[in-house]
């Protein structure tokens, strides 16, 4: 719960840490939601530009919101999730705050072209909707008290070709 909605950089990019769980010593499982736009909206506020998108929030309670871009309404998502728009845009919810009496705070964080990325320790990353197989999860952690540390989320990925990278090259360069 101390890292929720915390931001960290993983594979050049920085995420936010939208659910991590311990459910043993060595099953720790974390969410990151990162996307071209990302802000803060609040029930009937009206539209606010995202990444060039018209975006509303509705927050219906403390577990869940839906979103309207650009005239198109998700289904009640909770934080953590994301669904995909018919354009084939990602969005994404990271953190709800619903305060349910008169006058009371509804509002959630929201990302416009989000990536999720699911890291379960010992099994396969999940980016979005796909698992990729081919990139196994290792998250190094010690308990403490009944808190987690983390110090090391390593990601272990197999090319599925074999590639030549020259002296000098790059990896990027030598899949293109």
């Amino acid at each position: 719960e101390d890292v929720d909605d915390e931001d960290i950089t993983l594979l050049g990019k920085t995420y936010s840490i939208t659910t991590a769980k311990n459910t043993s010593a060595t099953n720790i499982q974390l969410t990151l939601m990162s996307g071209a736009g990302k802000a803060t909206l609040t029930t009937g506020q009206g539209a606010v530009d995202v990444g060039g998108r018209q975006v509303e929030v509705t927050v219906s309670s403390s577990t869940q919101a839906t979103i309207t871009v650009d005239g198109e309404t998700t289904d009640k998502m909770a934080d953590g999730e994301t669904q995909r728009l018919a354009d084939g845009t990602y969005v994404g919810i990271s953190d709800i705050t619903y305060e349910a009496f008169s006058g009371g705070l509804s509002q959630a964080t929201i990302f416009v072209g989000a990536d999720k990325i699911e890291l379960n320790n010992g099994s396969s990353m999940i980016v979005n909707t796909d698992t990729i197989n081919e990139a196994k999860v290792a998250i190094a952690a010690t308990s403490t008290g009944g808190d987690m540390s983390i110090s090391e989320i390593a990601i272990n990925m197999t090319a599925e070709d074999d590639l030549y990278v020259p002296i000098g090259g790059t990896l990027s360069g030598a899949s293109a």
